[in-house]
């Protein structure tokens, strides 16, 4: 009895620690709802490289002292390894959001779309519990 009191506390403890609205990511990440989400598509020849997305984003981090809260890297999804990128951006202001977000666009317009056999789908407060495509998939934290 004893034993199964500990487990309990220690099962409440790690719940109430996940859940806590002082954890660094709110429950908006846990649950797989990105504030940005870009697929890397493909039309025969392989999907774009994220190379030029990864640089502004260093970029707009440096210049704003921020950092991203959380990037997914789901896939690959297809024979020529499409794959998406899931980003959490809790800890920005709207502000922030809003202009990384439009800067995105800008530089996949620009340069991946126009430079590329390949594609990128910009899409926003995307649930992962509604993309059935992905449930296969692997999920793996960016670095």
């Amino acid at each position: 009895m004893k034993y199964c009191f500990l487990i309990y506390l220690s099962f409440c403890f790690i719940q109430c620690s996940i859940f806590s609205p002082q954890s660094k990511l709110s429950n908006k990440s846990i649950f797989g709802i990105y504030d940005l989400y870009l697929h890397f598509g493909s039309k025969a020849a392989g999907p774009p490289s994220d190379k030029i997305f990864i640089e502004y984003l260093n970029k707009f981090e440096n210049q704003y002292q921020i950092k991203v809260d959380k990037i997914d890297k789901i896939g690959p999804l297809g024979r020529e390894g499409e794959y998406d990128l899931g980003i959490v951006l809790n800890s920005w202001n709207e502000t922030q959001k809003r202009q990384f977000i439009d800067g995105v666009k800008k530089i996949v317009w620009n340069k991946v779309e126009t430079n590329s056999t390949g594609y990128v789908q910009i899409s926003e407060n995307i649930k992962m519990a509604d993309l059935d495509d992905y449930k296969k998939a692997r999920i793996s934290t960016y670095e």
